[in-house]
């Protein structure tokens, strides 16, 4: 086996050793903001802020409300805030103290909480379940659904009625939402087999589909990631996701695409080789569907694009081309770039992600050619969260950034979606910006959270600052 070392330049290395002591960094940081702040920094957003617990930095985002997430001010963990109708969503599914995992509902552009959910944050699930996913489903959005290890909880959000209950039991269960419907895949039973589950979003009735079966023992890691579907020409509802599974001893991996005709009841297709050895895919976002034809497949090798009625390889991108071996034993390295689980963007023919450690990529979508990168951010994501959400032909993130001095950013970056390049940066009026943020298209008001608020974001009255302040 041939083994090759690849030279790192100098901010990917720096940030990649930086990962480990990020969060200690960040909790440093916020101790010592209090007190900075509490001595330096008395000026205010220039709309009048209601904060019954902390203070705010000077910042140029334009804030249309800002309220702590729980009614003591703690600390806590954020999913993406979800947009539906006349309100969005803030769950906690971090596992953070107060609570393993809550949901608080709030009005877009007042910030009031939802009149059916007046109670505290953490208030609606059990003390024994930690919260890890969160969805949107129904005809029009009207349903939550959440998930922790054990239970997936159904709940009506103009209501507040909780609609069912079901147990799952297990740890690694991975979903998604498809025309309205909730899917789920899981493990019965821990007997190395992952089946696609559809829920019914009203009752929680399920319909099993097609299962992933490991019967190779070299591949130890196996699991099927959230799938997508499409109507195709003939009426048939095609259901579309990968697996992905690793050999830690061999460091060698594999993955496969499945195509399953829930209308007619059987395999489309499957794909086992239309990526190298050592790919891998993790719990990565669903498929996306382009061009009514064509599904891009998310690895952490790169990119694919392939035909969704046949499963032929249209064309794919790979950035990790190389591996590291200390000399003795071959493994995948903490040095190799990786993209991340972070979901990947589909605008105007254009596809953006962003990798481990925090660069940007522009891909084209029709040939899977590379039209920009950006190199001079670190703006790592915590996980697998942090997503790219265009707004007018400018893209926005949010993730930490460590220059060489061991400054901390961790706020909100733009950049200019057809170039790559940056326009602004900004910490925001609490000094922090989780990654998980989403856009309101309509309004363009962005929702993001700290590790104690929940705001939103006026992008329009924002640009008209950064543009005044660039005079």
């Amino acid at each position: 086996m041939i083994t090759v070392k690849k030279r790192m330049n100098t901010k990917s290395n720096f940030c990649l050793k930086n990962t480990k002591i990020r969060h200690q960094l960040l909790l440093l940081l916020l101790a010592l903001l209090a007190c900075f702040c509490e001595c330096k920094c008395g000026e205010k957003p220039t709309k009048p802020i209601v904060d019954t617990n902390g203070v705010f930095v000077p910042t140029d985002l334009s804030v249309v409300w800002i309220r702590p997430y729980h009614s003591d001010t703690s600390h806590d963990g954020k999913g993406t805030p979800l947009l539906t109708g006349d309100y969005v969503v803030f769950t906690n599914s971090n596992n953070v103290y107060p609570q393993n995992g809550g949901f608080g509902i709030y009005n877009k552009k007042t910030g009031e909480k939802h009149p059916a959910w007046q109670s505290e944050v953490g208030e609606q699930l059990g003390t024994i379940d930690k919260l890890i996913t969160e969805n949107l489903a129904g005809k029009n959005n009207e349903l939550l659904i959440v998930g922790s290890h054990k239970r997936i909880y159904a709940f009506d959000i103009h209501s507040g009625a909780k609609l069912w209950t079901k147990e799952v039991n297990q740890p690694n269960t991975v979903t998604n939402v498809i025309f309205g419907d909730y899917y789920l895949i899981h493990t019965p039973h821990y007997n190395k087999k992952n089946i696609v589950v559809r829920l019914d979003a009203y009752t929680g009735k399920q319909t099993n589909y097609f299962a992933h079966v490991y019967k190779d023992d070299a591949y130890t890691m196996v699991g099927l990631n959230p799938p997508s579907a499409y109507i195709d020409n003939n009426g048939d509802t095609l259901l579309f996701c990968i697996s992905g599974d690793w050999a830690p001893k061999e460091y060698t991996g594999r993955v496969w695409a499945y195509c399953y005709n829930t209308t007619k009841n059987r395999m489309q297709w499957i794909n086992k080789n239309f990526t190298d050895e050592r790919d891998v895919c993790g719990t990565v976002a669903p498929p996306i569907l382009y061009d009514h034809n064509k599904w891009i497949i998310q690895t952490h090798r790169g990119l694919h694009c392939m035909d969704a009625n046949t499963g032929e390889l249209i064309w794919k991108n790979l950035y990790w081309l190389e591996y590291y071996s200390d000399g003795e034993n071959d493994s995948i390295g903490g040095m190799a770039e990786l993209f991340t689980f972070t979901p990947v963007t589909l605008w105007q023919d254009k596809l953006y992600l962003r990798s481990v450690d925090g660069n940007v990529y522009c891909i084209d979508a029709q040939t899977g050619q590379e039209i920009w990168r950006n190199t001079n951010l670190c703006a790592t994501p915590n996980g697998s969260i942090g997503g790219l959400p265009i707004y007018q032909g400018r893209l926005y993130l949010a993730g930490v950034d460590v220059d060489e001095k061991g400054n901390i950013f961790y706020g909100l970056t733009c950049l200019d979606a057809l170039t790559g390049r940056e326009l602004w940066r900004d910490a925001g009026p609490r000094n922090i910006i989780w990654p998980q943020i989403a856009i309101d298209q309509e309004t363009g008001y962005l929702y993001a959270g700290t590790s104690r608020h929940i705001m939103c974001i006026d992008l329009n009255k924002t640009e008209e600052n950064m543009l005044k302040k660039s005079k």
